[in-house]
């Protein structure tokens, strides 16, 4: 989510005798922000991922957003071979898949993950917030380098850094 270099200036670390465990820290902060086990649930960088089910309706809204593009979708048809749907029977809006006008879906075998969508999701530009939260952790941890302890409250992550995350955070109800 940033360079080393952006961290060590934000750590104010004119050497370059950490930067070890500085880039530990900034790949850190990626993965605790980052992708489908990052704590927004959501892609940031650019990233190909892939989904499973065993029905076309599980796409209605594909997972870790925003969604670039799709590279392709693979299924299992009633016969039991593995086939690659053309791009024409399909499209992609709003993170969902759709089905093309006029066109039908597939008889697919039913297998549990049978059908198999692989795409592309993250962000064209890092929104500014989440730099500066991956930032915010990145200085707390060189600086602390342990959980911030307020009397009897163990806060492991600094107020500020919630409340960039908290808009791009998926929620699911």
């Amino acid at each position: 989510l940033v360079t080393l270099a952006e961290a060590r200036v934000h750590c104010r670390v004119t050497h370059d005798h950490e930067d070890t465990l500085i880039a530990g820290y900034v790949q850190a902060a990626s993965a605790h922000i980052d992708g489908p086990f990052g704590v927004l649930k959501r892609a940031v960088m650019p990233q190909t991922l892939e989904v499973r089910a065993h029905v076309f309706s599980a796409f209605d809204r594909l997972p870790c957003g925003p969604v670039q593009s799709i590279e392709s979708v693979r299924y299992i048809d009633h016969t039991g071979t593995e086939a690659l749907l053309d791009d024409t029977v399909y499209g992609l809006a709003e993170d969902r898949v759709h089905l093309a006008s006029g066109a039908r879906w597939p008889a697919v075998r039913g297998d549990a993950a049978g059908i198999r969508v692989r795409y592309v999701a993250g962000f064209d530009a890092v929104p500014a917030a989440l730099r500066q939260a991956a930032l915010l952790l990145i200085g707390q941890w060189y600086a602390v380098r342990m959980p911030i302890n307020v009397g009897n409250i163990v806060s492991e992550l600094p107020h500020g850094v919630r409340a960039l995350l908290a808009p791009y955070k998926i929620w699911r109800f």
